[in-house]
């Protein structure tokens, strides 16, 4: 009988609910264990995304280095990626809709050709004529491969003129304040809003002389 009475006991005080304490420490113990989990799932998620965008802009680079071996060298023109003329634009060359979208940059069209090397018209903008609807206004021979900003990811742009270009004032940032950028040797870079924000930064490795067309 004695015996009875001991596991009795014993299994009333395994089988008693938990007390608010008890409660309250496990509910703490979570919510610290989740505070410790979000920033580097954050940072996992970031990591992704740049890398989505910056095999899009290789992708891009593709596009365009076939476009070029078949236009005797020539940068793409403004209209790059229009979709009524498959002469001038890229998607003659392998570009697709899911190339154009970065996720993270929440716009139709994520990237811009820099606009230093395809228009003209003001002292921002270059000079000369604007050449939407030709070529670009240089050879991908003549400008400084590892300098040259080509593309990046920008707000700027028309669905219906079919162009989408890069410059200070367009600029988007969709990756903690950073942007990716496309260089002419095929390199991609993130660099911070800072970086972005002067025509300089358009103009690097391009020849103060144009070429002829």
């Amino acid at each position: 009988m004695e015996s009875s009475l001991i596991v009795s006991s014993f299994l009333c005080r395994r089988t008693r609910a938990a007390t608010l304490i008890e409660i309250l420490v496990v509910v703490a113990i979570i919510a610290g264990l989740v505070g410790l989990l979000i920033p580097g799932l954050a940072r996992v998620r970031d990591t992704m995304a740049t890398t989505r965008c910056t095999s899009n802009l290789r992708q891009i680079y593709m596009s365009s280095s076939a476009w070029s071996a078949e236009n005797d060298g020539w940068v793409p023109q403004a209209l790059w990626y229009q979709t009524n003329n498959t002469k001038l634009n890229l998607r003659n060359f392998g570009l697709t809709d899911q190339i154009l979208t970065c996720r993270e940059a929440r716009t139709t069209n994520s990237y811009g050709i820099n606009i230093r090397l395809v228009t003209g018209g003001s002292s921002m903008w270059g000079p000369s004529d604007v050449f939407y609807y030709n070529h670009g206004r240089y050879k991908i021979g003549a400008l400084s491969a590892a300098t040259t900003l080509f593309f990046t990811e920008t707000i700027y742009g028309s669905g219906k003129g079919g162009y989408y270009l890069a410059h200070p004032s367009y600029m988007n940032y969709p990756h903690q304040t950073n942007a990716n950028v496309l260089y002419i040797d095929g390199h991609v870079e993130k660099q911070s809003s800072s970086a972005l924000t002067n025509i300089t930064t358009f103009t690097r490795g391009i020849p103060d002389q144009e070429t002829s067309l």
